[in-house]
């Protein structure tokens, strides 16, 4: 239900799934050679975004299924982000 509001609610992210963009809105896509490696780049991704002085509340990670939280959140968790 979530990946479909979001989904709604970004159309232009839809459109852009190949392409990696950071700075112009649409959502940073990252895929590297195993899941542990996007939970560490993606934790990278959200650390630097902080420092820079964006809200943690204003950052997400979507996940397309639990494994891939549930390794997102440990990740998170074990670098103390924003937690």
């Amino acid at each position: 239900m979530l990946i479909d509001e979001a989904h709604d609610f970004a159309p232009e992210a839809r459109n852009s799934a190949s392409k990696d963009k950071d700075e112009d809105g649409i959502p940073l896509i990252i895929r590297l050679p195993t899941l542990r490696d996007e939970a560490q780049a993606i934790a990278d991704q959200l650390a630097n975004a902080h420092q820079e002085g964006h809200a943690s509340g204003d950052m997400t990670v979507l996940c397309p299924d639990r494994k891939t939280r549930d390794l997102s959140a440990q990740v998170l968790r074990q670098r103390g982000c924003f937690m």
